[in-house]
């Protein structure tokens, strides 16, 4: 897309809505030589993107209880933020 961020790869229509898709390999500066094979939709507080990534291996679906501040883990801010408690894991969002 012109003038567009490397990031962002396209866009998807998902039941009438028009999704910008971004690579999260090209956000986060990764190089792989393999291009993502799925697109997943990601709600971003009233947004919604597609996100290309290599594989799905689990849905979540939580509110906004189990999303908690990542201050103690060390993490860079730039693309952790929070993270989701799932039972027993600590599930980073980007």
């Amino acid at each position: 897309m012109p003038r567009a961020p490397k990031f962002l790869v396209g866009v998807v229509d998902v039941r009438g809505h028009m999704l910008p898709v971004v690579d999260l390999r090209r956000r986060a500066g990764v190089n792989a030589a393999a291009r993502p094979a799925h697109i997943i939709a990601v709600r971003l507080g009233k947004r919604f993107i597609g996100a290309a990534v290599d594989e799905v291996c689990d849905v979540y679906a939580a509110d906004a209880n189990a999303v908690g501040d990542i201050a103690m883990l060390e993490l860079d801010p730039q693309f952790v933020r929070c993270a989701l408690r799932w039972g027993q894991r600590l599930v980073p969002l980007m």
